[in-house]
């Protein structure tokens, strides 16, 4: 019986989607050689050299990190011609958040049967994860600057809608038409989700993170970035600056699906992170920016 079938059969018994996805042998898992590197990354008596030689075991992942390193986005001076090199250059967290980033793509690419546009999905989330980076510079706590390395906006940006795909992927024709639906009537994506399924991209996609044993603020992004206001508040941060990248790479064409409306990002969050003073145009000028930049990154989706 195909998955969407279960899927109806389940919804009309308000199983609902949570208690489907949780019983599937579907649900993908992080690759075995990106879960070694990331445990490698996490052991703190773990040196630069033994990160690289982690990610040395992959020629693949070798190619990505170096060509990336490489790449018009870092400006490297010099060639870049080592893995030890680039960590050195680049730092460890942001050879992380490329590492998780493999990872999530390898994982999730595979087509599902939903009609989701997988190109505009990951030009969209990786445009949202560079602009999440780019506005935690603007942001302002308390009268200063935060720091960049501070929490995983990249990531964070990077992996908000993945419960897009899970859904896309497992509720074949049921997910095409809660999708459709949003789009033709202008309406919120999550409250049609929750209406029909009984559950939301946000909430598969913390249980999908969780699975992952991804860091909780990137669980939170995902299953908060559509309210802020409810996420924990010591990651209310991080969620609050996804929540504003993602509106407004929607409002200015990089969506992950065709929409009618987009929601207006709210006053309240622009002013708790300091973004009510930044002009407007500048914000706008750096999505475009970051959706050309995401070209870069679109290296991690080469096989």
């Amino acid at each position: 019986m195909r998955k969407g079938r279960v899927m109806e059969e389940m919804i009309s018994t308000n199983d609902g989607v949570i208690d489907f996805l949780s019983q599937t042998e579907d649900l993908p898992s992080l690759p075995q050689v990106i879960s070694h590197i990331l445990d490698v990354m996490d052991d703190v008596r773990s040196s630069v050299s033994d990160v690289a030689t982690a990610a040395e075991q992959d020629p693949a992942i070798t190619a990505k990190i170096l060509r990336i390193a490489n790449s018009s986005y870092y400006a490297a001076r010099k060639e870049i011609t080592s893995v030890p090199y680039a960590i050195a250059r680049m730092g460890q967290n942001e050879i992380r958040n490329m590492i998780i980033s493999m990872g999530v793509i390898t994982a999730m690419n595979k087509r599902g049967s939903g009609g989701l546009d997988y190109q505009r999905f990951w030009r969209h989330s990786l445009t949202v994860a560079i602009v999440a980076r780019v506005i935690n510079d603007f942001a302002d706590v308390d009268g200063r600057p935060a720091r960049r390395r501070e929490n995983p906006f990249f990531v964070a940006g990077l992996l908000h809608d993945i419960g897009i795909l899970v859904l896309d992927q497992n509720v074949d024709d049921l997910y095409a038409s809660v999708v459709g639906h949003a789009a033709e009537h202008g309406q919120a994506l999550h409250e049609v989700e929750r209406r029909v399924l009984g559950a939301t991209h946000q909430e598969v996609g913390r249980m999908l993170c969780e699975k992952w044993r991804l860091p909780r603020i990137v669980a939170s992004a995902a299953a908060y970035h559509h309210e802020p206001f409810l996420a924990p508040e010591d990651d209310q941060r991080v969620v609050k600056v996804v929540h504003v990248a993602d509106l407004l790479a929607r409002q200015n064409g990089y969506g992950a699906y065709p929409v009618a409306s987009v929601d207006h990002v709210q006053e309240a969050v622009m002013k708790e992170l300091g973004l009510d003073q930044v002009d407007r145009s500048l914000l706008d000028s750096t999505i475009h920016e970051a959706a050309e930049q995401s070209s870069v990154y679109r290296i991690l989706m080469d096989d």
